[in-house]
């Protein structure tokens, strides 16, 4: 569009808005009768920050990135002879879905299994 003086300006948007009105909220509440909390309108919040890691090469990018460098070279432990499971996961793929959780999700989850001594005996990720 030309203005008084004769140039012309133009507006951009970073959000398309027939995509952004399904955009769904970040709301947490508790599920009536159950007992978790859901993230979003009908719990599908997570699965709209995923569908962005996925489809965002940007994104993916950064994310990839965060959790390379939070995992860095090389993770291990003495614990659990190197094996975090009875599924045989090793400390480094355990730390990988934690990383790529808390960077995609904001937070992450892990079951923890103890022996009749009440020691640590597995460990698994829980997906958020």
């Amino acid at each position: 569009m030309s203005n008084s003086t004769g140039r012309y300006t133009m507006a951009f948007a970073a959000i398309d808005k027939r995509i952004e009105r399904n955009i769904p909220s970040a709301r947490e509440e508790w599920a009536s009768g159950k007992k978790y909390v859901q993230w979003g309108d009908r719990n599908m919040f997570p699965d709209y920050l995923l569908s962005l890691y996925l489809t965002v090469t940007t994104l993916r990018g950064v994310v990839d990135g965060a959790v390379n460098y939070t995992v860095g070279d090389e993770v291990t432990t003495a614990q659990l002879g190197g094996k975090m499971n009875k599924s045989g996961e090793n400390v480094r793929e355990l730390v990988r879905k934690i990383a790529f959780d808390y960077w995609v999700f904001g937070g992450f989850a892990l079951q923890v299994i103890r022996n009749n001594a009440g020691e640590v005996a597995e460990l698994y990720h829980m997906p958020i």
